[in-house]
C-alpha cells in the first residue's frame, strides 16, 4: 500500500503583495493539521514569543503545532533536512518563495527529483497581487505575469486601498492571464488556511470553463484555453501525444493540467506538469460524473491550433 504523500502549499507574490502578512495570519491559526512552514528569514515574520514552543538556529516549533523554518541555501535542501528530522512531525508544508521567484522550478522539483516526489506533492500554488499595483507590474515585471499564469489560488490582496473600477481592472488582468485560477478578495492577507487550500490541484472545476474557448491575454505573450473530446481517448495514442507533441512544446509550456477520460477505464486519468516534467495517473472512478476529456493549456506563444488538432486525434477508434 502507498504512503500517503504530504501534501505543499507554494507561496508566492511580487514584493510587497502582502506574503510575509498572510504568513503572520497562518502561524497564529489553530490548524487541525501540523503545519511546516518553510519561510526567507524569521525576522521578517515577528513570530510573538507567547507562540513559541522551542526554537533552534534553524527552527522554530510553535504551541499551536506549526513548525517554521528558515531558508539559508536552497528550498529544496531544507525540506530534505527537514524530513530527515526524526523528532519532527508535519501534515503539510507551506514554502515561501522570494518576490522575484519563478515558482515553476520549484514545482518542477517535486516531480523531478524522486527524493521529493516519494514523499511529497504539490497540493496548490497560490500567488499574491497587490491590487493597487499589479496593472503597472504586468507591464514592467515578466515575473508577475509567471506567477499568475502559475497558480491555482490567487490572493487579490490590498483591496481596501484600491477603488472599485481598480479592483475590477485587476481581477480582468487576472482573469485574462488564468482564467482556472480562484480569485479571493482579501484585504491584509486575511485569509483561513482552510479557505486558502480548499482549492485542490486535482479538483475538477475545469468544467466550468468550457465556454471560454480563446486565447485569454491578448496583450500578452501568456496564452490559455482548454483542450476538450467528449468522446473516451485511446491511453496508447495519449501517450504518445505527451511523448511528442506536449515535450516538443514544454518549454513554453508554465502549467497543463486536466482530466482524462480514457476507452475501457473506470476511473478519472489525471494529467498535469510544468514544462517537461508531468505526472499521469489514474484517479477515483467517473461514477455519475459526465465523462469527458479536457486540459487547461497555459504557456507562452503557443499555436492554440496546433494543439487543438493534435488533441482531436487521440480520440479512440
Amino acid at each position: 500500500m502507498n504512503k500517503k504523500k504530504i501534501p505543499v502549499t507554494l507561496i508566492t507574490g511580487f514584493l510587497g503583495a502582502g506574503k510575509t502578512t498572510l504568513l503572520n495570519n497562518l502561524l497564529s491559526q489553530l490548524h487541525h493539521e501540523k503545519i511546516a512552514v518553510i519561510i526567507n528569514e524569521f525576522g521578517e515574520i515577528g513570530i510573538d514569543d507567547k507562540l513559541i514552543l522551542r526554537t533552534d538556529e534553524e527552527i522554530i516549533e510553535m504551541n499551536n503545532g506549526a513548525i517554521c523554518c528558515a531558508v539559508r541555501t536552497d528550498t529544496i535542501k531544507v525540506l530534505l533536512k527537514l524530513t530527515e528530522r526524526k523528532d519532527l512531525h508535519f501534515d503539510r508544508v507551506i514554502i515561501e518563495t522570494t518576490g522575484l521567484a519563478n515558482p515553476v522550478p520549484i514545482a518542477r522539483a517535486f516531480l523531478d527529483k524522486p527524493a521529493l516526489s516519494e514523499r511529497y506533492e504539490i497540493d496548490a500554488i497560490v500567488t499574491l497581487v497587490d491590487a493597487t499595483q499589479i496593472t503597472k507590474q504586468l507591464k514592467s515585471a515578466p515575473e508577475t505575469k509567471t506567477q499568475i499564469a502559475s497558480a491555482d489560488v490567487i490572493l487579490l490582496n490590498k483591496i481596501d486601498l484600491a477603488d472599485e473600477r481598480t479592483v475590477a481592472v485587476a481581477k480582468h488582468d487576472i482573469k485574462r492571464i488564468n482564467p482556472l485560477a480562484t480569485i479571493h478578495l482579501t484585504r491584509k492577507s486575511d485569509l483561513t488556511l482552510e479557505t486558502l487550500l480548499s482549492t485542490k490541484r486535482d479538483q475538477t472545476f475545469i468544467h466550468e470553463h468550457t465556454h471560454e474557448d480563446e486565447t485569454h491575454d491578448h496583450d500578452s505573450d501568456i496564452t490559455s484555453f482548454v483542450l476538450t473530446a467528449t468522446e473516451p481517448l485511446d491511453l496508447e495514442k495519449v501517450s504518445h501525444w505527451i511523448g511528442e507533441f506536449i515535450m516538443l512544446n514544454s518549454a513554453n509550456l508554465l502549467r497543463y493540467k486536466g482530466l482524462l477520460d480514457i476507452a475501457g477505464m473506470d476511473e478519472r486519468f489525471i494529467f498535469q506538469g510544468v514544462h517537461e516534467h508531468f505526472e499521469n495517473r489514474k484517479d477515483r472512478p467517473w461514477g455519475t460524473d459526465e465523462r469527458l476529456s479536457q486540459v487547461v493549456i497555459i504557456g507562452r506563444n503557443l499555436d492554440k491550433e496546433a494543439f487543438k488538432e493534435s488533441f482531436r486525434v487521440l480520440v479512440a477508434s
